[in-house]
């Protein structure tokens, strides 16, 4: 299993729960911890105490297609290729 970032908590979720099918993880900049999450944690964290629309409109833009491609490795590069 590949976690990465935010996500990660979702794996390590499914990983105990379904633990039998897991052969092994990988985890790229996952935090198990919120202390770990640092400013970005703490913005967030207000996001989902007072969700607004500006709010969500950011998050949106942030995570958009065109502004995370591009931003991961491929396999090629970590062979190193």
């Amino acid at each position: 299993m590949h976690v990465f970032d935010y996500g990660a908590l979702i794996g390590f979720r499914i990983a105990v729960w379904y633990s039998e099918r897991i052969l092994g993880m990988i985890s790229r900049n996952g935090n198990v911890y919120e202390e770990g999450l640092g400013k970005k944690g703490e913005a967030r964290a207000e996001y989902w105490r007072n969700p607004s629309q500006v709010l969500r409109e950011q998050y949106r833009i942030a995570f958009a297609g065109g502004t995370v491609q591009g931003t991961e490795p491929t396999l090629l590069q970590l062979r190193g290729v």
